[in-house]
């Protein structure tokens, strides 16, 4: 799996709150990106 900074994502605003929040609390699971 390719890595990709944290940093580098730019403009998009709610998959990064979505990766902050599962970083936060596990219990969610996890977050499915895609597009």
């Amino acid at each position: 799996m390719a890595r990709f900074p944290f940093s580098a994502i730019v403009g998009q605003d709610e998959m990064k709150q979505a990766l902050l929040i599962a970083a936060v609390d596990p219990s969610i699971g996890g977050v499915m990106v895609f597009g």
